[in-house]
């Protein structure tokens, strides 16, 4: 069965509707930033970091459902993982079937990246936690870790 929604890199047109979501978890985000920001998206790189990706989840609508932010990076234990700094679903109805879809994509970018796993920053919040079926961040650094085979209990 195929997916109700389209997962994909963030395209110039969807920037100030992906705002929203950003806005939703940086609340101290301004408009004209989320903007210069996303410009920049997939040209920088530090050395040690692949360019950082935007990646949304669109509705058949084209109504934005959910945003991911990440980079590929050096983990001294892992030796490179997908991180994931920013990971937002907004879904009255369907809040796992869009953060499945995008993990989807993220195994797929960290695949892509010769990426061992997928590192996602929860910030303390347990919400995904929840959603992800009983998973807990590792210790107190917020960190939820996803392995290249998870998959979610749907």
């Amino acid at each position: 069965m195929s997916s109700p929604y389209q997962v994909k890199r963030l395209t110039e047109d969807q920037v100030d509707l992906a705002y929203v979501l950003a806005h939703s978890v940086m609340p101290k985000l301004e408009l004209d930033s989320w903007r210069a920001y996303c410009r920049g998206v997939g040209t920088r790189g530090d050395g040690t970091a692949d360019p950082e990706e935007v990646i949304v989840a669109a509705n058949p609508a084209g109504h934005l459902q959910g945003l991911a932010i990440c980079a590929a990076v050096a983990d001294p234990v892992h030796h490179r993982v997908l991180d994931v700094s920013t990971f937002v679903v907004a879904s009255a109805s369907d809040d796992v079937g869009v953060a499945a879809e995008v993990l989807a994509e993220l195994r797929r970018v960290a695949a892509t990246r010769n990426c061992r796993g997928v590192r996602i920053w929860n910030w303390g919040q347990d919400h995904w936690s929840r959603i992800l079926g009983g998973f807990e961040p590792r210790g107190t650094d917020g960190v939820l870790a996803v392995e290249p085979s998870f998959r979610l209990p749907i």
